[in-house]
């Protein structure tokens, strides 16, 4: 009733807004299907839940709420919209399996600017003299983490499918409307070996590269495309960002 309210009310503006639905606090319980089967769904733009109940926010890897939700309508786009629990690896496990399991077009991180927590820890505003950074902030491990997957990821883009050596190596990968840049994800869950990866694409040259890396020592490295592979490090996320041309057409690199 509040569904079919709200969008027959709002029907009469000259500029209407789309809705998300139906925002509920978790994937397990099959409480995401039981709302949107009872919803007249022709009225939602996307699916739209948060994640306080489903998944494990030690291990999400070993959750399979993700992927039973995203087929769930899949012609609906599906967004996850709130949430901010777990360590700083444990994201990039939440990350992957929105985007790769339940094929989600969009991830909010709720805690992004916060006291003691968030993307960015934010110093006491009112007496810089109490800050213990210069700037009155400082960006956690969290922050660098979720910069892996949205720096070099953008709108419009479509995630593709990718294959890597190992089953340790999660990975993901994006390509540009316009087929002129693409970005790979990969996530090494192995505490101890490092995974040589080698970057192509099909059909197309690698004009240009760059690497960036978060790992438990390490926040955002960045480091040129090198010519042979790419070393995954343990426990770490690794992004490549190309800008690619069709094969023949340009003089640059294919790795």
């Amino acid at each position: 009733k509040a569904l079919d309210a709200v969008y027959d009310t709002i029907q009469k503006r000259s500029k209407i807004p789309r809705l998300l639905g139906p925002e509920s606090i978790g994937i397990g319980y099959n409480i995401v299907e039981n709302y949107v089967n009872a919803l007249n769904s022709a009225k939602l733009y996307g699916i739209a839940h948060h994640l306080y109940h489903g998944v494990s926010e030690t291990d999400p890897l070993v959750s399979t709420e993700f992927a039973k939700v995203g087929n769930l309508k899949p012609q609906i786009p599906h967004f996850q919209t709130e949430y901010s629990r777990g360590d700083w690896f444990p994201l990039a496990g939440m990350l992957y399996k929105s985007f790769n399991d339940e094929n989600a077009v969009a991830y909010l991180f709720w805690d992004l600017i916060w006291d003691n927590g968030g993307l960015v820890d934010l110093d006491f505003p009112w007496d810089s003299n109490r800050w213990s950074n210069p700037k009155g902030y400082t960006r956690n491990k969290h922050y660098f983490v979720f910069k892996q997957f949205s720096a070099w990821v953008h709108p419009g883009w479509k995630r593709i499918k990718v294959s890597t050596p190992s089953i340790m190596v999660k990975t993901l990968a994006f390509i540009s409307a316009d087929k002129d840049s693409a970005t790979f994800i990969a996530i090494n869950t192995s505490a101890t070996n490092t995974y040589p990866v080698k970057v192509t694409i099909p059909g197309f040259n690698i004009d240009q590269s760059v690497t960036t890396r978060t790992s438990s020592a390490e926040d955002g490295i960045t480091d040129p495309l090198p010519a042979d592979s790419v070393q995954i490090k343990p426990k770490s996320i690794t992004t490549v960002a190309v800008k690619i041309s069709p094969a023949g057409t340009s003089s640059g690199l294919t790795y």
